[in-house]
């Protein structure tokens, strides 16, 4: 309607709606021709690629990952290397702590063992005596005995009951000064009281003549009060005085010229634990100073050892053979040590033995070789086991099977003892057989008697013919049976 209104009014708003009729026209033809049109398939090689980026992205962290470990791996390898160039060092410097500690020790003892006597051969701990360091061992393994006899001599002496009996001494006497002291003491009081008494008479005498009755009354109560003060002094001596005098002794005297005496013992004993823990020191450093020293003999003879062993052996192993010539020629003389050719000798070996066991060891080293060699060592030797086991294995099922056919076979035997390989019937015949034969000469025996008594008693013919007659006739039935 809109459109139409424009076209009634305009002409140009009538242009303007036949381009937009084009427009659309235009617009339904590609929308149609699009529906129309099929849709292409995906390409193949695109997600074959997809795949191989992937892939390759995988090989790429996997060879990142294998680089770093291979990196760690390198690492430990020189920190192992590391570690052994370090423990191979502290060995050589514990080996040289060791030697130095052994010079030490001789020059330490040199000065204190110049005076004693000469080294017995029998008194050294190695094999001879022809170093400085084994006389001065065997020197100091004297000292340690005189030191040792020394304090045994000390300790073996009477000192304790020497000083146990001058304890004793010092205590009777004391208690005896003491006791004296203490009697002097109440006889000088008693005299002083007694003089006393005497003044104060006289004075009574000279100023009353006339009481000389009341003085000899007084002087008699003054006897038996002396008396009976007397005896009363004496039970007190033997009951108080006495004891406590005892016991003043212990506290006094006793006690402490005993504990001078175990401070004195105290002081012995811990300069002899010193002198023990010293000889004990140095006997473990001796001790290790030897092990030492036999150690670097043994270690010494046993490398000649191993070098005379091998030379031998090699000259044992096949002394003809052309193969060993190269071995031997080819160290000129005096142009390689000893250690060069031993090496070579060993490497010769290690290459014969090598041979067996069909492995392609030209580029290892010689400890990889022997490593190689013990290895196969170990497998030939549980190989060998194995068929040993495998052995005794088929021996024990044969002695089975002999036993189980032993057994079978003795069940139909005659005999347990030895195996008679008869039918039973047979042997039953045979048995029953000789029975009969038995039978058959005990009647043929007593026929014989028969026949004798016959010719010994003529009369008796008839009957004797009846006997040999009925005799016969049992005789063809028992065969007959």
């Amino acid at each position: 309607m809109h459109s139409r209104k424009r076209k009634s009014y305009s002409p140009r708003y009538q242009d303007d709606d036949d381009e937009e009729d084009i427009w659309e026209r235009e617009a339904s033809i590609a929308a149609s021709s699009i529906r129309h049109i099929k849709p292409t398939p995906p390409n193949p090689y695109a997600a074959e690629m997809d795949v191989l980026n992937n892939q390759y992205q995988i090989l790429e962290k996997t060879e990142t990952d294998l680089q770093q470990e291979l990196a760690a791996l390198e690492a430990s390898l020189q920190a192992l290397e590391q570690e052994e160039i370090n423990e191979q060092a502290q060995l050589k410097r514990v080996e040289d702590e060791y030697l130095a500690a052994a010079q030490e020790a001789i020059a330490l003892y040199e000065s204190r063992l110049k005076n004693t006597q000469d080294v017995q051969l029998d008194e050294t701990i190695t094999i001879s005596n022809d170093t400085p360091y084994l006389k001065s061992d065997t020197q100091l393994i004297k000292e340690i005995k005189r030191i040792l006899q020394e304090w045994e001599s000390m300790l073996t002496d009477d000192h304790v009951d020497e000083a146990n009996a001058i304890i004793d001494t010092t205590v009777r006497q004391y208690r005896k000064s003491e006791f004296d002291i203490m009697d002097l003491n109440a006889q000088i009081s008693g005299l002083e009281a007694k003089m006393q008494i005497l003044e104060r008479d006289r004075a009574r005498l000279n100023s009353l003549p006339q009481i000389l009755p009341i003085l000899r009354s007084e002087t008699e109560t003054y006897a038996a009060d002396m008396e009976e003060t007397a005896k009363k002094i004496e039970k007190l001596e033997k009951d108080v005085l006495r004891p406590y005098l005892a016991r003043v002794v212990l506290q006094s005297v006793f006690y402490p010229l005993y504990a001078s005496f175990l401070t004195n013992e105290i002081a012995f004993v811990q300069s002899y634990l010193k002198d023990l823990e010293s000889l004990y020191d140095v006997s473990i450093k001796q001790r290790s100073y030897q092990q030492l020293t036999t150690l670097l003999y043994e270690k010494d003879a046993s490398l000649e050892t191993l070098q005379l062993r091998s030379l031998e052996t090699l000259v044992v192993v096949n002394p003809s053979s052309s193969s060993q010539q190269p071995l031997l020629e080819s160290a000129p003389e005096n142009t390689e040590s000893d250690d060069k050719l031993l090496v070579k000798l060993i490497k010769g070996l290690l290459k014969k033995a090598l041979k067996q066991t069909a492995k392609n060891t030209t580029d290892l080293s010689l400890a990889e070789q022997i490593k190689v060699l013990q290895d196969y060592a170990k497998m030939q030797n549980q190989k060998w086991h194995e068929d040993f086991q495998s052995c005794q294995e088929a021996a024990a099922e044969l002695i089975s099977l002999h036993r189980r056919l032993s057994d079978s076979l003795y069940s139909h035997s005659k005999s347990t003892e030895e195996l008679i390989m008869v039918p039973k019937p047979y042997t039953t015949l045979q048995e029953e057989l000789e029975f009969r034969t038995m039978e058959i000469k005990t009647a043929l025996s007593m026929l014989e008697k028969v026949i004798v008594m016959q010719h010994v008693l003529g009369g008796y013919g008839s009957r004797t013919n009846n006997v040999w007659v009925s005799g016969s006739e049992q005789q063809r039935k028992e065969i007959r049976i």
